[in-house]
């Protein structure tokens, strides 16, 4: 149960350091619109995913391309939608969209996770105690 703790927090630190690092990555970056312009779909064995192919103008004034690498089962936009992108004004050519999920669902989702994992280990072996402190008037004497 122990070498489980350790490596659930082991994961939920590397997944708050990368949701730093994100963090940090959009802070220094600029946030423009953009138009989807396509939504590549791949058929697989598993069935059909689509991604987003979008096109914004950085503050240089040139065009620039998002390409998703990232597909869902079911197209999340439509063609000719805008859409909020961040890119890095030093290379538009690094950018990404502007969600919440796109950008930090894994690691958010990983680092929630690990935390139920170490709940439910910290509640098996103290969940006497817990119990007690909830229902005080149900405590054994000691």
């Amino acid at each position: 149960m122990k070498i489980t703790l350790i490596i659930a927090l082991i994961i939920a630190g590397i997944c708050l350091l990368a949701f730093i690092g994100t963090y940090r990555k959009i802070s220094r970056s600029k946030v423009c619109w953009g138009v989807v312009t396509a939504l590549p779909a791949s058929t697989d064995s598993d069935g059909t995913t689509y991604g987003v192919t979008a096109e914004f103008r950085a503050d240089d004034g040139a065009e620039y391309i998002y390409d998703s690498t990232f597909k869902t089962g079911t197209p999340c936009y439509r063609i000719g939608q805008k859409i909020r992108i961040y890119y890095n004004p030093a290379n538009p050519a690094e950018n990404g969209i502007m969600s919440f999920m796109r950008a930090y669902g894994f690691p958010f989702i990983m680092f929630f996770v690990c935390m139920l994992v170490v709940l439910t280990i910290y509640l098996s072996i103290h969940g006497a105690q817990v119990m007690n402190w909830l229902h005080p008037q149900h405590a054994p004497p000691f």
